[in-house]
């Protein structure tokens, strides 16, 4: 029904631990950008985080992924960002309140 109605690329789609990759909806709505989300870091493990990230990151080749940094779920979540920026790949944009934090990264 979206590519009939012209609807393709006018989508952010979200992925997340929670909400996996769907391949026929990304085939349908052509999003430009994808949503990466994490809802893990009230029980952080980098190694979990890797895996997730690492997992949907080859998917995501033919879209612009925008990661959600931690410290908007919680400020105290901000000590993940560092961790998180020695083992993200590059091709990532970053949502954030704290773009200083993430310069090691760009």
């Amino acid at each position: 029904r979206l590519s009939k109605n012209g609807y393709q690329g006018k989508f952010i789609i979200r992925i997340s631990d929670v909400e996996s990759y769907n391949e026929r909806l990304m085939g349908v709505a052509k999003p430009k950008y994808v949503w990466v989300d994490y809802s893990q870091f009230s029980n952080f493990d980098i190694q979990n985080y890797q895996e997730f990230i690492y997992g949907i990151k080859p998917k995501l080749e033919q879209v612009e992924a925008i990661l959600v940094s931690p410290e908007l779920y919680d400020l105290s979540y901000i000590e993940f960002i560092e961790p998180i920026q020695s083992i993200l790949p590059k091709g990532f944009s970053v949502c954030t309140k704290k773009p200083e934090l993430w310069s090691f990264y760009v």
